[in-house]
């Protein structure tokens, strides 16, 4: 009977689960320049999905669609010109981009707004999208409701359903 649930005792004797797998990146339009180290390369349709290191930098080009996914959590899809990074653990630092998806089905996925603010998204969908004058929107598609954390502010808090239009102070040089 022990010999049965040897394989998840030696599991919660070393710590637990495994680690979640690396983020895997696809594709599905247009192109992207992914930056890992010392290491860069552009990626495109016939790349299929390419597995990303702790510090990836994706640069896409306008009319490109990408799709970011940690399995079996969380997922992202870019639609035109991005600029992002991995954030350490389950993260995304969005430096630049037009409209973004998230989805988190087994949280938390942390996402960081270049000059906007942070939240984390526990469980539910986000979209984000970047209109003309520097206003980011934030649309809480459902689930949990998420705070956006900013520098000197108090939280706001999105409440599912809900629309939430800032200012950003990043720039799109």
């Amino acid at each position: 009977m022990l010999a049965r649930f040897a394989p998840l005792l030696l599991c919660l004797a070393q710590g637990g689960a495994q680690e979640s797998p690396a983020p895997v990146l696809r594709v599905t339009d247009g192109e992207a320049r992914l930056g890992a180290g010392s290491d860069a390369r552009t990626l495109d349709l016939r790349a299929g999905a390419v597995p990303l290191g702790a510090a990836a930098h994706v640069e896409s080009r306008p009319r490109s669609q990408l799709e970011l996914t940690w399995r079996g959590s969380a997922s992202a899809t870019f639609d035109g010109p991005a600029v992002f990074e991995l954030a350490p653990g389950t993260g995304l630092v969005l430096q630049r981009f037009q409209t973004v998806e998230v989805e988190v089905r087994r949280g938390p996925l942390r996402l960081e707004f270049a000059g906007l603010g942070q939240l984390e998204l526990a469980g539910g969908a986000l979209q984000a999208r970047r209109l003309p004058n520097g206003v980011v929107e934030l649309l809480n598609r459902g689930g949990t409701p998420f705070e956006l954390r900013r520098s000197g502010v108090k939280p706001l808090v999105v409440a599912p359903g809900a629309r939430l239009r800032l200012h950003s102070s990043a720039t799109d040089s």
